[in-house]
């Protein structure tokens, strides 16, 4: 993402206390930002009190991942003596390690270490006392910023995140794209910026390592702004919400929840009004006065027409629009997905008895696994990244053959699977149409005959009319996000297999999905990052269950999400003692 690209227009900007004060609180009015003719900030004000957590929300694709570039880079009129990291790439690939790639991040720590080891070596050779006076004065800015306790700090950062001890040595080419991202972030949250930018830091994180950044982040001194789809992340983590809506950007106490609740009032009291207004016009109308006459008659009347601005204490606005003399009907964003019921199958769909697994000789990555799906299985698999959830997938799908055991399948069985390189199964050189329409033929699914159905049952799944028709190749990520979803619908499956299905799709599609895969009637399977999912989907299921995956096995969970994230952090900080000794 270039700045080149974006237009950015801006009447000014001022910092609490005076152009002059060293305020952390940021405070810019009157600016637009637009791309490509699209205007996706007009008139926006910026108002962030120092210290809060906020969480930028609003839909897919209106500006939010624009606007924290723009804060990052002080396109805008931000104080130039606030710092302001954003993680938005992965490391470079190289071969220093990752616990080197963490402490290297303090820049001020690194400069007077280099210092202190020069000075030490020079005094070695020759006493000189200006040298000594130095030397001491690094001693005490070491001291200060206690960088003796950095390594620790650094090391328990990359555990958090899902780094064992021994990966913390290894040269970053080593390791994947994803989780160099992963040492990006353990980089910021070590040099403690002060406004930090994340944008969907939860996308290339595990379960645990969302668990453990949630509750990181929740005594985060600094100020921070966050993206993400993860509602009960938002929750937990912070204290404040911006709403980019309609252009502009409006600021709530709470965190998600407490923001939509706001909001939907809100929402409800402008559609009364504007119900309410529309009888009035229909009144004025059926008495002989044209639109604009009727218009006319209610400015004079005056109504509507006042701007109302409240604020929500320090550096808060609360969502009031300027109303204009004629009313539009407030417009609602909302996704509702269907998932077929599947035709009738004896059970058991599915069972793995005695099943072990390794790749190419190599030791076992799963050992003597026995679990079974029934039509109304609800199963959340957890477990830490690389221990084997994918490849438990990958054999109740048949994609791999057990290296001992058995998997026993109904030979009619129809699986639903989303994967998170959905591309790869996606035919990119036909349309979503076409798409749709191939598969509803090949399992013989007559709800979705013809081009009409197909459309319509795209748009349930939020996909928007003009990406119907368009090949494959040209969708985001989120939109082809929502036409593998639209797919599993058309295939009528008795079991869905998602493999992180959340991390295209906006919150309104995440919850939408929650209630599909809770009504549908045949089995799920689920491995996802997002535990209100989990909750939503599996949980709240009486035949919900939790499996854990870890050291080669497959374990029945006794509890619920509480109490497994009580267990991920509590072993966690086990882990993390060891740091405190090294």
């Amino acid at each position: 993402m270039q700045l080149e690209n974006f237009a950015l227009t801006q009447r000014g900007s001022s910092v609490e206390g005076g152009t002059e004060s060293m305020s952390k609180d940021i405070s810019v009015s009157g600016f637009s930002i637009s791309v490509g003719g699209k205007i996706l900030l007009e008139d926006a004000e910026l108002l962030i009190s120092a210290g809060n957590r906020y969480g930028l929300v609003g839909p897919n694709g209106q500006g939010k991942s624009t606007l924290l570039m723009h804060i990052a880079k002080k396109a805008i009129a931000i104080p130039r003596h606030i710092d302001i990291l954003m993680v938005e790439q992965e490391i470079s690939a190289s071969s220093k390690t990752p616990l080197q790639l963490v402490l290297e991040a303090d820049v001020q720590r690194d400069v007077l270490l280099r210092e202190r080891d020069q000075l030490e070596k020079q005094l070695a050779r020759s006493f000189d006392m200006k040298k000594q006076e130095r030397l001491q004065e690094v001693y005490s800015n070491l001291n200060a910023m206690r960088a003796d306790a950095a390594e620790s700090a650094a090391r328990r950062i990359l555990l958090g995140l899902g780094f064992p001890m021994a990966w913390h040595e290894r040269p970053s080419s080593s390791f994947s794209g994803g989780w160099r991202m992963r040492i990006s972030l353990a980089r910021a949250l070590f040099i403690r910026p002060t406004l930090l930018l994340l944008d969907e830091p939860t996308n290339h994180l595990d379960l645990n390592a969302v668990l453990w950044l949630d509750d990181y982040l929740r005594g985060w001194e600094k100020t921070l702004i966050v993206v993400s789809h993860d509602v009960e992340f938002l929750n937990s983590v912070c204290t404040h919400t911006i709403h980019l809506h309609e252009r502009k950007l409006y600021y709530y106490r709470g965190g998600y929840d407490s923001f939509r609740s706001q909001f939907e009032a809100k929402q409800t009291e402008r559609t009364r009004a504007w119900e309410k207004q529309q009888k009035t016009l229909r009144a004025l109308k059926a008495s002989g006065k044209s639109r604009a006459q009727a218009a006319e008659t209610l400015a004079k009347k005056g109504g509507k027409g006042a701007e109302k601005s409240k604020k929500g204490g320090k550096g808060g606005k609360e969502e009031e629009q300027k109303q204009p003399v004629i009313l539009s009907k407030p417009k609602e964003y909302e996704v509702r997905f269907h998932l077929p019921e599947p035709p009738e199958l004896s059970p058991p769909y599915l069972q793995l008895c005695d099943v072990s697994f390794s790749y190419e000789q190599g030791p076992h990555v799963l050992t003597n696994v026995n679990l079974g799906l029934w039509p109304d299985s609800r199963v959340a698999i957890v477990g830490a990244n690389g221990c084997g959830k994918s490849t438990l997938l990958r054999l109740m799908l048949g994609e791999l053959t057990p290296s001992k055991g058995e998997v026993r399948q109904n030979p009619k069985l129809r699986v639903g699977r989303y994967s998170q390189h959905f591309v790869d199964v996606l035919p990119l050189e036909q349309t979503a149409v076409e798409h749709l329409q191939a598969l509803a033929a090949s399992h013989g699914n007559s709800m979705l005959e013809g081009v009409q159905k197909c459309r319509q049952q795209l748009g349930r799944y939020g996909l928007e009319s003009r990406a119907h028709v368009i090949g494959l190749k040209h969708l985001s990520g989120g939109q082809k996000a929502r036409v593998v979803l639209a797919s599993l619908a058309a295939s009528v499956p008795h079991v869905l297999l998602l493999d992180e299905p959340t991390n295209h799709l906006d919150i309104e599609s995440i919850e939408a999905l929650g209630d599909a895969l809770l009504d549908f009637k045949g089995a799920v399977v689920l491995v996802s990052h997002d535990a209100r999912l989990i909750r939503r989907a599996i949980s709240s299921s009486s035949k919900g269950e939790i499996w854990v995956v870890g050291d080669g096995k497959v374990t029945p969970f006794l509890g619920d999400m509480d109490d497994y994230q009580q267990l991920v952090l509590t072993q966690m900080e086990k882990m993390m003692e060891g740091c405190d000794t090294r």
